[in-house]
């Protein structure tokens, strides 16, 4: 549908037209492309914005020295200054993996769809500079 955001062939933007033949998007970096109707009707497309929210993903790769409940506790507070996320469904923090020198959490929070970029921008900046603040990074308060 026109206006949706998708990714067909690789490619990622919103439909600005559908036509008889072919399919018109305007990418995020401002590209247009144009799409025969018929490779598309043979492949995949995604549709990026149908469901209205979009689970967003965060992995931060950090020391041991980092205390993960503090962690938790700075990520769970930049999220609740951060407008742009939605309350449900829940948000979820976790150790992701473990690896010798570093561990990766995982946050994965929902957003509206059109808004997706755009929050995660923010909320890593939120997240950089509250960790960092906080000391549980290195870069100082």
């Amino acid at each position: 549908t026109v206006g949706e955001n998708v990714v067909m062939q690789g490619q990622e933007g919103t439909v600005t037209s559908i036509q008889l033949f072919y399919t018109t998007i305007l990418t995020f970096d401002n590209k247009t492309i144009i799409v025969p109707n018929g490779q598309l009707s043979n492949n995949v497309v995604i549709n990026l914005s149908r469901q209205g929210k979009r689970r967003l993903d965060i992995t931060l790769k950090l020391p041991y020295t980092a205390a993960f409940e503090q962690v938790r506790t700075t990520v769970e507070t930049a999220m609740s200054a951060q407008h742009e996320l939605l309350k449900e469904p829940k948000a979820r923090i976790g150790i992701e993996a473990m690896e010798f020198d570093k561990y990766e959490v995982i946050i994965q929070v929902w957003v509206n769809a059109h808004g997706f970029q755009d929050a995660r921008y923010i909320l890593q900046e939120r997240i950089m500079t509250d960790l960092r603040s906080s000391g549980v990074i290195a870069g100082g308060k």
